[in-house]
């Protein structure tokens, strides 16, 4: 008796949903965490992150590389400084003051000479660092694009599970006749069930 219930309850309800066009679907369906999206997400939050932080490192690298060229460009002023007062002091016979602007001028020299060779390693350093920022920036795109393409498959295989089956297909059809037509038929199909009710009840 219970099965025949409930098999009149659900047939009442399947066809008011029908009849109301209260069923819906979603294809935003929550992800699981080993879902693959879950994991392009997560790939993608990371790699958001690292490009990120290389572009702070390439920040930061660019304003050391500019005071290591500030550094030069004082030091080879002083040099040039030290050269001109050299000049004076050897003119004036001064060879204390030769002395002096001759040690200053080898600082200086020796000064700029690592500068210069700094500043070129900062250079090449910071050609590694764009080239690696501007491949990460590429796998990114290429990680989103992928993730897109995964997105769009999976709303297709979500949408194909909601094509109607001939069945379905029928009911539909009748779901558009005029309220009598349907009435006519919802009657139809409790009467139904209660006479199946009523031979269950009857052969107990």
């Amino acid at each position: 008796m219970t099965d025949v219930w409930t098999k009149i309850r659900t047939a009442v309800e399947e066809d008011w949903k029908r009849i109301t066009g209260q069923q819906s679907f979603s294809f935003e369906q929550p992800l699981s965490k080993d879902h693959p999206l879950r994991r392009l997400d997560h790939y993608i939050h990371e790699g958001e992150k690292k490009i990120k932080r290389m572009g702070e490192l390439i920040r930061r690298h660019e304003q050391l590389l500019e005071a290591v060229k500030t550094e030069r460009e004082e030091a080879e002023q002083m040099l040039a400084k030290r050269q001109r007062q050299r000049a004076v002091a050897d003119e004036a016979n001064e060879k204390g003051l030769v002395m002096y602007a001759d040690r200053e001028i080898e600082v200086y020299t020796g000064r700029i000479d690592q500068l210069l060779y700094r500043e070129v390693e900062m250079n090449k350093e910071l050609e590694d660092l764009t080239r690696q920022e501007e491949t990460m920036k590429h796998k990114l795109k290429d990680m989103k694009l992928k993730r897109m393409e995964a997105a769009g498959d999976a709303h297709i295989r979500e949408a194909k599970r909601f094509e109607p089956s001939p069945l379905q297909t029928a009911e539909g059809r009748e779901s558009r006749k005029g309220p009598e037509e349907q009435e006519a038929l919802f009657d139809e199909k409790i009467r139904k069930l209660e006479e199946e009710r009523s031979s269950t009840e009857a052969n107990s």
